[in-house]
């Protein structure tokens, strides 16, 4: 009887609210395991250029590199691949969304996309750190095309 006062607050009385809603809490869960993705990814790069001791504690002034980066330009490495990408592919994407009947097919196929991208990052390891950053970049260009197309929504 208590919960059933506040399950109002829950319903949407349009589709387009409830959708919406649910775009936002996927776009939430994925950024967070990006958040941890890109820790592990900056670890990883730490091990591969030789500046973790013996103890998994970074070494201060390490000069290793991995992949011919330092370990801490991974994660800027991959928002500039992200941000790349999207900048060569958005216009395209952009009319396809704006002048086709396919949006929601758009939105289902990177969506599906994002979570397959996100299972095959589940087994990062050092020997797959530089295909995960790839993976990572391309993931980062798909959820703002995946926002795009939320967007696209919004003044129906």
């Amino acid at each position: 009887m208590y919960l059933y006062r506040y399950t109002h607050v829950c319903i949407f009385h349009d589709a387009s609210h409830h959708a919406s809603s649910q775009n936002g809490i996927g776009h939430g869960v994925v950024l967070t395991s990006n958040i941890y993705l890109s820790t592990a990814i900056l670890h990883l790069a730490r091990e591969r250029a030789g500046c973790l001791d013996e103890n998994e504690k970074v070494i201060p002034a390490c000069d290793g590199e991995a992949y011919g980066f330092k370990p801490g330009n991974f994660i800027s490495n991959m928002a500039v691949l992200a941000s790349i990408l999207s900048a060569l592919s958005m216009p395209v994407v952009g009319a396809m969304i704006d002048f086709s009947e396919r949006r929601k097919i758009m939105g289902v196929a990177l969506s599906v996309s994002i979570i397959v991208i996100q299972l095959i990052q589940i087994g990062t390891v050092t020997t797959t750190l530089l295909a995960t950053t790839l993976l990572h970049g391309i993931n980062g260009c798909l959820l703002q095309k995946l926002t795009m197309v939320t967007y696209a929504y919004l003044p129906e």
